[in-house]
C-alpha cells in the first residue's frame, strides 16, 4: 500500500549485532576498507540513501574528517570524571545531559612517534 510509511532507526540499524561484531563498542577500525567488503550495502547510511540521500553528505564527509584529524593530533579528550556518555534517539542522536570533557593539549616532545603502531605496523616519521 503507497500509503504506509516505513521509519527506520539508524542507530539502531548502526548497532544492529547481525551486522556488527562488538555491536556496542566504538571500534573506528571497522571501516577500514579491509573490513567493509563483506558488510551489507545497507548497515551504514548515516545520509540516508536513495533520493532522499543527504545532498551535504560529501562535504559533511570531507569537513569532519579534517576537523576531527587537527584536534585528535594536537588534543586528548576524556569525560570528566570517568562518567558514561548516555545518548537521546529521535531524530537525530544527541547527548542526554551536557557533554563534560577534560580538553589536554598533546607534548609532542613527550612521545617517540617511532614507536606508534596500528594494524601491527610501525609508522615512522617522514619529512616533507
Amino acid at each position: 500500500n503507497k500509503s504506509e510509511n516505513v521509519i527506520i532507526s539508524i542507530r539502531e540499524l548502526h548497532r544492529h549485532r547481525d551486522f556488527w561484531p562488538q555491536h556496542e563498542a566504538y571500534l573506528p577500525e571497522r571501516f577500514l576498507s579491509n573490513k567493509m567488503t563483506n558488510r551489507h550495502r545497507f548497515s551504514f547510511i548515516p545520509f540516508g540513501y536513495g533520493k532522499r540521500i543527504c545532498s551535504g553528505m560529501q562535504l559533511a564527509m570531507i569537513e569532519s574528517g579534517i576537523v576531527i584529524n587537527k584536534i585528535i593530533k594536537h588534543y586528548r579528550l576524556s569525560l570528566i570524571d570517568g562518567k558514561e556518555l548516555c545518548l537521546n534517539s529521535m531524530v537525530t542522536l544527541h547527548p542526554a545531559s551536557p557533554v563534560c570533557l577534560s580538553i589536554e593539549r598533546i607534548n609532542f616532545n613527550d612521545i617517540d612517534i617511532t614507536r606508534l603502531k596500528h594494524d601491527n605496523q610501525t609508522y615512522r616519521p617522514i619529512t616533507i
